[in-house]
């Protein structure tokens, strides 16, 4: 009879997770539409590769761009769910050395749940341009980096390399670390503040390390 009821839980947890899933995939499809129909259109396109390209090429690549647009559609929760397994790869590892923590199942659900966070940014610049900012070009769209530190300064007076570390440094993302140390509270039987150095000795040092990687591969190109 235990195990019965072990094994239901178990798939009541796994239905829980799959739903939280789609769930957070389901919101950044819906973001994603909401840009896609409120910022962006062919007038910014048209404005911005006017001098580099010819109007027939511009056409053509529009056209192109519109045909394969279900492929972005399709790859960005690909993308996002990756991006969720390796921060839940980092704390686990963090788990596993420190011999912390329960099932992995509800530290993916912790991973999930704080992620939805990571996603306020779109809909942030969605609100901005839309009700806030009437007059923007392609460039404003995609360099607009709301309550981070490159976002006070020009993007034009530093060098590429700089460009996504100080993207990383904002608001988002500390609400997003205080946000994982908040429910890592219970799974790894510690404090608020314990539970925050943990993600950042984690979390931390993966983030850094990407930053890092990311910042030689545009040293590497430019």
């Amino acid at each position: 009879q235990n195990e019965m009821v072990e094994r239901i839980t178990h798939n009541e947890q796994k239905v829980g997770l799959m739903g939280l899933v789609s769930l957070l995939v389901t919101f950044q499809i819906f973001l994603m539409l909401l840009a896609d129909s409120f910022l962006v259109d062919d007038s910014l396109y048209y404005e911005f590769w006017q001098d580099q390209l010819s109007h027939d090429r511009l056409e053509k690549m529009l056209e192109d761009g519109k045909k394969w647009k279900w492929l972005s559609y399709l790859l960005s929760p690909i993308f996002l769910l990756i991006k969720c397994f390796l921060i839940f790869s980092c704390l686990y590892i963090g788990c596993f050395v420190c011999q912390l923590g329960g099932r992995m199942i509800d530290l993916f659900k912790i991973v999930l749940l704080a992620h939805f966070v990571a996603l306020l940014p779109i809909l942030v610049k969605i609100f901005w341009f839309g009700f806030f900012r009437s007059n923007f070009g392609l460039a404003d769209v995609y360099h607009f980096s709301p309550l981070s530190v490159i976002g006070i300064i020009d993007s034009n007076e530093i060098e590429p390399w700089l460009v996504y570390p100080l993207r990383m440094l904002n608001l988002f993302e500390v609400a997003y670390w205080c946000i994982l140390a908040w429910q890592l509270k219970g799974f790894l039987g510690r404090d608020f503040t314990g539970s925050l150095v943990f993600v950042a000795s984690t979390y931390g040092l993966g983030l850094l390390l990407w930053m890092v990687l990311v910042m030689f591969i545009s040293v590497s190109f430019s």
